[in-house]
């Protein structure tokens, strides 16, 4: 009969090999998928791909109709729709694996390739992700990939490849509107003003794909369609945070504007310290201990 030590000994040797790891999260992420798909419950994906069905049909889908056929809105942009393509030709039992497994295969592949000081640490930071990222895959979350190209553009960014890294930064900024903050990622770096024209070039590439669409006959205008959409959603919805704390909620919920952006402006204050202080860094120093 095994000891305790064996079987913990065994344990550690198997969370200690990434292939194991690997192949550990990959069974989770299939079988969450699979009973999700058996029950039918893939809501999200349904949104992605009958959202990208109407976009290649004319039809746009930042509509009341679709928000009460799906039961949510959909906030994401025409580049989404385009890059999504592949998936929604598929049949949806198919697609639905092929985007978890995709999604879940380039995260730890991010993670994996993190450069210089960071590699020691990379099994670590894949097990602590790994709950999140299986939690994300289950509902099928589109948080994961602008998770993993944020992780390939540092990477690219700390190789050397800035283009390649400002082509992933905005298509994250161009899919969901939060992945606009991954371009401060670019003060961090030399040649900022290059890397913010690259910016503007792949910018304006992706924002201009939904032409691709000649079905639809003014496609650019889903554009005001969406920012109609994220009006009415942020107007409906309401977000529990700190804005409703107990004690707080009287003094703080009538200047949520100022709040927020008091913090936006202490988050980039903090930020443009840290930034400075890595400039100096970088300025004393010919090369980085990594």
């Amino acid at each position: 009969m095994k000891t305790f030590n064996e079987i913990w000994f065994k344990i550690v040797k198997f969370f200690s090999n990434p292939k194991c790891v690997f192949w550990l999260g990959f069974v989770i992420a299939f079988a969450a998928t699979l009973a999700e798909t058996l029950r039918g419950r893939c809501e999200n994906f349904h949104v992605y791909a009958d959202a990208t069905n109407l976009f290649w049909s004319g039809i746009t889908p930042y509509t009341q109709d679709f928000v009460d056929a799906h039961s949510r809105y959909f906030l994401y942009s025409p580049v989404f729709n385009v890059l999504f393509t592949p998936f929604a030709l598929l049949p949806w039992w198919i697609g639905t694996f092929a985007w978890n497994m995709m999604n879940y295969c380039l995260m730890f592949l991010a993670v994996w390739t993190l450069p210089g000081a960071l590699r020691p640490h990379r099994l670590k930071i894949f097990l602590f992700l790994l709950s999140i990222l299986e939690q994300s895959i289950f509902c099928y979350q589109y948080n994961v990939t602008i998770c993993y190209l944020f992780l390939f553009a540092f990477t690219l960014l700390e190789n050397k490849k800035p283009f390649w890294a400002v082509l992933l930064i905005m298509i994250s900024a161009t899919t969901k509107v939060y992945g606009v903050v991954e371009l401060a990622l670019l003060f961090c770096y030399p040649k900022t003003l290059r890397n913010f024209g690259y910016a503007a070039l792949c910018g304006a590439a992706l924002l201009l794909s939904p032409m691709l669409n000649i079905g639809m006959e003014h496609p650019l205008l889903l554009y005001e369609d969406m920012a109609n959409m994220l009006t009415q959603h942020n107007n409906e919805v309401e977000y529990v945070g700190l804005l409703y704390a107990r004690g707080l909620k009287s003094l703080l919920l009538p200047n949520a504007m100022m709040v927020q952006v008091g913090v936006l402006a202490l988050l980039a204050v903090g930020f443009s310290l840290a930034t400075g202080s890595g400039v100096a860094l970088r300025s004393g120093y010919r090369r980085l201990p990594y």
